[in-house]
Formats: C-alpha cells, structure tokens, sequence
C-alpha cells in the first residue's frame, strides 16, 4: 500500500510539474500558396510548382503577433535558396518568394521546406513547416 501511494504521488507531482511546458500552446500552420503567373509542375505532386515562380504562404498562429516565415531550399546537400519574411503588418514589404534564380540556383529542381516561427526572448520557436518540391 505504502508503495502505490509513493508512485502516486511521484506521478502526480510529475503531471503537475509538466503541465506548465504545455500551457498556452497552441495549434500553428503554414500551407503554400503560388501566386498569379506561377506555374504548378507537371513532373510531380501539387505542391511542386516551377521553377521560377512566386508564392508566399497562409499562416495561422495564435503564438505570437509577429509570425515569421523562413524558406530553404535545397539540391541535394547543397542550399541554393534562403529567404526569410515577416507575415505582420508591420513588416516592409509584402511576403513573397522568388524560387530562383540565386548565385547558386540557375536551373532544375530544389527540395524546399518552409518554417513558421517566431522569436521570444531573443530565441527562435519553429511552430509548423511544410516541404514543397520546385521542378
């Protein structure tokens, strides 16, 4: 008996002390969006556009007022593109993306992943990401 109030209270006390990481958090996304003129590939699935094109991104956050955006793309280990943007209104200018070309990007297809994050505390927190492919 005494030990199964003993893990009780060890789990209870470990419930209580977890609760908090987890308050107030909530459910962020970010989804892509080709803009007029971009063209989606014909080589793979919709979520590949060409390259060349400009998108921007949906977010949805309630974590912060200030959501940002960070776009990477890659041709096999090698990082050919990274653009980061504001999505507030505040920022200087509206969130698009140009996919190409770069100084190391002149042709062919790229793996591109898009973060949603936000700084607190002078620290980065990555809230939701979704990979496209450019073709």
């Amino acid at each position: 008996m005494r030990r199964t109030i003993s893990i009780a209270a060890v789990l209870g006390a470990l419930a209580l002390a977890v609760t908090p990481a987890f308050a107030g958090r909530s459910s962020s996304s970010v989804t892509l969006v080709p803009l007029a003129g971009a063209t989606l590939s014909a080589t793979s699935s919709s979520s590949a556009v060409s390259f060349g094109s400009q998108v921007t991104f949906n977010v949805s956050t309630e974590a912060t007022s200030f959501p940002w955006v960070e776009v990477l793309c890659w041709q096999g280990k090698t990082l050919v593109y990274a653009q980061t943007q504001g999505f507030f209104s505040s920022f200087y200018t509206a969130p698009v993306y140009q996919l190409g070309p770069t100084a190391a990007w002149s042709s062919g297809a790229a793996n591109c992943t898009a973060t949603l994050f936000s700084y607190e505390n002078a620290r980065r927190h990555d809230l939701a990401s979704t990979a496209f492919n450019v073709g």
